[in-house]
């Protein structure tokens, strides 16, 4: 997963070195397919419903300690960023020093796009959207809505399609 290399590797670099490697291995008109977690740009200033639903979590028996130590490496749960991000590892509890600090959502839709602009490969498909799994999970235990669980995102699908090259 291409968060991994993000966060094991030199952040926004990797992901762009290892996206650049395999449009080299493509062919012309090539697809490459990207499952991950992704979220869009605006959930970092998005706090509709935010303050309600981190309620929600606190109140939840033994959570705090994961949000305190989730919000000193990745900042207050204030914004559907922070708070998607949070939801989509809190269940790692029995290996939460690893997946901690782990950033699950660290390249959005909009920059995976603009570095397909660099590779000259145009987006073919984006879709974004919460996994059954995720959803029931979340609404049981944290005993949010169907409503709630609407603004909030497990996967991203993007798929990129290589340009045929010029040979000037």
């Amino acid at each position: 997963m291409l968060h991994e290399f993000y966060t094991y590797g030199e952040g926004l670099s990797s992901v762009l070195k290892a996206l650049a490697d395999a449009h080299e291995l493509l062919a012309d008109q090539g697809t490459l397919i990207i499952r991950d977690m992704i979220l869009h740009n605006y959930t970092k200033k998005a706090d509709f419903k935010d303050k309600y639903l981190v309620e929600k979590i606190k109140a939840k028996t033994g959570i705090m300690k994961l949000v305190e130590s989730f919000e000193k490496t990745f900042g207050t749960l204030d914004n559907h960023h922070t708070i998607n991000h949070f939801l989509l590892k809190y269940m790692y509890e029995n290996n939460w020093d690893r997946e901690l600090l782990e950033n699950y959502v660290a390249v959005t839709f909009e920059q995976y796009e603009k570095i397909f602009d660099l590779l000259d490969m145009r987006v073919q498909y984006k879709e974004s959207y919460l996994i059954d799994y995720l959803k029931n999970l979340w609404m049981n235990d944290f005993g949010l809505s169907e409503e709630d669980t609407a603004l909030y995102k497990s996967t991203g699908i993007l798929v990129a399609k290589k340009e045929i090259s010029r040979t000037y």
